[in-house]
């Protein structure tokens, strides 16, 4: 019975933050999401950065392509 309800409740959660992610995707202004895009890459190209930097852009630019349309 605890497994069943415990099921339940992650079935009800996911659906929950689901929602919330489609709202924040619909919510993104596009024009800032390809500035910030450039941005990211731009900052990509320069060659004074440290690794952590580098790894930090990349990682930045990952995050914003997925929410792009």
């Amino acid at each position: 019975m605890k497994q069943k309800n415990i099921n339940i409740l992650g079935g009800i959660i996911s659906r929950l933050t689901g929602g919330k992610e489609k709202e924040y995707v619909d919510s993104l202004n596009q024009e800032k999401l390809e500035r910030n895009i450039l941005a990211a890459k731009d900052r990509l190209e320069e060659g004074n950065q440290s690794v952590c930097q580098k790894q930090e852009y990349e990682k930045t630019l990952r995050h914003l392509e997925k929410y792009q349309k």
